[in-house]
């Protein structure tokens, strides 16, 4: 009788192991069947300031909706969007001049990138705005700079965050070339490309989700704690 009763809390043991090793990496995504998401330009990118992200936060943070504002550059062009449910974004329009997009990033790249920015250490510094090299890029050259958001209502910070990035380009030689020269972050912060714990597809797949890493100890350097001011700094605002 007893080996049987060691036998159940072992397996019960191994389960529990098992199961928490599943949510280590576990990535949550805004999408709800009940709400409506979309893809806007922002054509007032400097609309986009402080009292506006703090009234944005006020009505995202209600139901905990996940925001992704993304800085689109191609060539010596550059855009900024924003995907989020058009219940919150609907506010927003005349201020920030949003225009409906097609979703753009479930095209499939043929040759192409994907990393994990994260930070040195626990403490982020960027002093002033990012600012992302555009002249590396040649016209037919894409980087996709991604900036997933989840306002937090008890508001020890404003926003929980996570950065990615995707390069496109011809082939891979010229995807090593531009890697370093654009995302070789500057000693004004603390952002680094991580060492890639997932592959390229993998981390394509999170940003076409916009998920939000949660839940695991040892991905601490991907989740930032961000201020508005922090999030109008990544985004070179």
């Amino acid at each position: 009788m007893l080996i049987w009763v060691i036998l159940f809390v072992v397996v019960l043991f191994i389960s529990f192991v098992l199961a928490f090793r599943s949510m280590v990496d576990y990535q949550e995504k805004p999408f709800n069947l009940a709400i409506q998401y979309s893809v806007y330009l922002i054509k007032n990118q400097y609309g986009l300031t402080e009292e506006v992200l703090k009234n944005l936060h006020k009505d995202a943070a209600k139901d905990s909706f996940i925001l992704s504002f993304e800085r689109l550059l191609k060539g010596d062009r550059s855009a900024l969007v924003v995907f989020g449910p058009k219940q919150v974004l609907k506010s927003f329009v005349d201020i920030l001049g949003l225009v409906e997009l097609e979703e753009y990033s479930k095209k499939t790249p043929t040759v192409f990138g994907a990393w994990e920015i994260g930070s040195k250490n626990s403490n982020f510094v960027l002093e002033s705005n990012l600012k992302i090299s555009l002249s590396e890029l040649k016209n037919n050259e894409e980087l996709w700079w991604q900036v997933v958001v989840q306002p937090q209502k008890d508001r020890k910070c404003d926003f929980k965050a996570t950065i990615r990035a995707v390069l496109l380009a011809e082939d891979q030689k010229r995807i090593q070339e531009l890697q370093p020269a654009i995302l070789g972050f500057d000693t004004s912060t603390n952002l680094v490309t991580l060492p890639q714990l997932y592959s390229s597809a993998q981390v394509l797949q999170f940003y076409q989700d916009r998920s939000l890493p949660v839940g695991s100890s040892d991905r601490e350097k991907v989740v930032f704690n961000f201020s508005e001011g922090d999030l109008l700094k990544v985004l070179g605002l």
